[in-house]
């Protein structure tokens, strides 16, 4: 039997998310395949090769395969096995009140539920020390601090077309709006090893599952922090940044694209350090992945981030050039394993994009610290970094 539903989802969903998101769902379950409670399945009546579609606890696609008495064996299904035909649409915001689980890495870490409209999340950083090289917090010398404070709004798009029990089309689009303000304290003494490399997990909002029809997907956002380190010294950079767009991925007629739509991107810097010959770049941004059925599924993170380059041309007299710059990457993966199985998953950098906040050089008397005032930039002044100049300003995330 084919069923068509064009509802709210308040009007399905009451325990999830709100009424502002919409869908549309038009399915034909293939033959074997139904809907069941497994807490109240009765499995004297399966048969080898039925379909089971549990909505129960972030839902489960499983198929039989073999059967001893009253013993099912089973295995993981894909959603082409389980659907002759399914055209499913979603689009939705979401929002911290939404949030089932919230973890937090970090002391220092939190959300502030008094600032905004309660769409946004407000997530603060009071010192958070991310990285501490010998584990001593008596030493200041060897440690990551990040204090300020980041907002984000999030939603998302997604559909699904399956005909014929096969996979047509796949989308997947995260809207994100971004804007960071903090100070960056990092201390790099000579112990440690440079270039350092390293992503920091901040935290991580797990979502109440959605039931949309059918089909069971449930969000989960996690926001990370990353440095880039090649230069030995005390450094402070401050981060002032906006950034607004639409990016994720497409499978159409057999092949994966990318998705990438920037609305808007402003970066602000201030940065002071005693040293030269090196590099500093920092991003911190959201992640948004989709779990369907309890299997992970597609994912989009898109991050802005400020970085800095110093060199010393000559010693004597001491001249260095500098230069601080601002940039976005956005990310896009699926792992297919719940759509098909006869599809390979996909991963791709989506949308690159850097510039120039500013330049100098100081040389003769120049002290050892330096700093570069707040500049904002200008879309229509400043113009992209070509390939080859930007990767001379040091290796990227």
């Amino acid at each position: 039997m084919k069923k068509t539903y064009l509802l709210f989802i308040a009007c399905l969903l009451p325990s999830t998310l709100s009424a502002e998101e919409n869908y549309k769902i038009d399915y034909k379950l293939s033959p074997g395949a139904e809907i069941v409670s497994l807490k109240d399945l009765d499995t004297g009546n399966l048969k080898e090769g039925a379909i089971l579609i549990s909505l129960e606890n972030g839902g489960s696609i499983s198929k039989v395969i073999s059967r001893q008495g009253e013993a099912l064996k089973t295995r993981p299904a894909a959603m082409e096995e389980a659907f002759e035909s399914l055209d499913a649409v979603y689009s939705g915001g979401l929002k911290p009140g939404d949030v089932k689980k919230a973890e937090y890495y970090y002391e220092g870490l939190s959300l502030d539920g008094s600032k905004g409209d309660g769409k946004e999340f407000n997530l603060k950083l009071d010192n958070v020390v991310l990285y501490d090289y010998d584990g001593d917090p008596a030493t200041l010398d060897d440690r990551i601090v990040v204090d300020g404070g980041m907002n984000f709004l999030l939603g998302l798009d997604w559909d699904i077309k399956i005909d014929r029990n096969s996979i047509r089309e796949l989308t997947f689009v995260n809207n994100i709006d971004q804007k960071s303000i903090f100070d960056v304290l990092l201390s790099t003494p000579i112990r440690i090893p440079l270039p350092f490399n390293k992503e920091f997990k901040l935290m991580t909002y797990a979502f109440a599952p959605v039931i949309v029809g059918p089909v069971v997907f449930t969000p989960i956002v996690t926001v990370s922090a990353g440095f880039n380190v090649g230069v030995a010294g005390k450094v402070k950079v401050t981060i002032n940044q906006k950034l607004s767009g639409r990016y994720g991925t497409r499978y159409l007629n057999g092949h994966w694209s990318g998705i990438s739509e920037t609305k808007e991107k402003s970066f602000k810097g201030f940065l002071s350090f005693l040293g030269a010959d090196g590099w500093i770049k920092g991003y911190a941004g959201p992640q948004i992945k989709l779990n369907f059925y309890n299997i992970v599924g597609p994912y989009v993170e898109g991050f802005g981030y400020l970085k800095t380059k110093a060199y010393t041309t000559s010693f004597n007299p001491l001249i260095i050039n500098w230069g601080l710059y601002g940039g976005l990457e956005a990310n896009a993966g699926v792992s297919v394993k719940i759509f098909s199985f006869g599809m390979k998953d996909f991963e791709k950098t989506i949308a690159t994009y850097e510039t120039v906040i500013a330049t100098g050089t100081f040389g003769g008397n120049t002290p050892r610290e330096m700093a570069v005032p707040p500049l904002e930039f200008d879309e229509e002044s400043t113009g992209l970094l070509t390939p080859e100049l930007i990767s001379s300003f040091g290796s990227g995330r």
